[in-house]
């Protein structure tokens, strides 16, 4: 993952107990995340207050049996 100098996270709300709560740190790195294992629909969004697009930092994943 590319950054932009910034402080970024990956989070799930209702899955951070499975480890969907990752800070990303400044410069480039790479994280591996296991899928949810129920299916459904998830949202996952940027919980650090990073800069003036942060509001739109979401992403939604659609998890199927």
């Amino acid at each position: 993952m590319a950054k932009d100098g910034a402080v970024h996270s990956l989070v799930i709300r209702s899955l951070r107990a499975e480890g969907w709560d990752v800070r990303l740190k400044e410069g480039e790195q790479e994280v591996r995340l296991h899928a949810p294992i129920h299916p459904g629909t998830y949202l996952i969004e940027c919980t650090v207050r990073c800069g003036a697009g942060h509001d739109n930092m979401k992403l939604k994943v659609q998890v199927e049996p």
